[in-house]
């Protein structure tokens, strides 16, 4: 697509930018789709593998759709001692979600993240 062409183009066609193009990929879309990983793989001459285990290994990254508002939990020793498994439930409850799944009208997903915030920060702002 026109898109993914300005993306590759902006990064030089650079397999060493893959996550960056990724994240540029999934502000567009709200998430990565099968056939955007496959044309992206082409594009840069690396197995789709690659792409596809970049794209799975960042819980900031989705290889499905992961609804317009994503509330992430951290997921660490010190935030399960302060209760954040209790507070996300309770969430989930007053919203009628699942942990992890998005919900019915695809707008909002409720999950845990194991980035400290100061990773999130950075990816969160470069998909705006």
């Amino acid at each position: 697509t026109a898109e993914l062409e300005t993306i590759l183009e902006r990064h030089r066609r650079d397999p060493l930018q893959l996550l960056q193009i990724l994240i540029e990929l999934q502000a567009r879309g709200g998430w990565l789709p099968p056939a955007t990983l496959s044309a992206l793989a082409g594009a840069l001459g690396i197995p789709r593998a690659r792409v596809e285990s970049t794209a799975s290994f960042y819980s900031f990254l989705h290889t499905r759709p992961a609804g317009e508002f994503r509330i992430l939990f951290s997921d660490n020793i010190t935030d399960r001692m302060l209760g954040n498994q209790a507070l996300m439930q309770a969430l989930c409850d007053k919203l009628w979600l699942q942990p992890g799944k998005v919900s019915e009208d695809e707008t909002i997903r409720a999950q845990t993240t194991p980035e400290s915030l100061a990773q999130l920060k950075v990816s969160f702002a470069s998909e705006r």
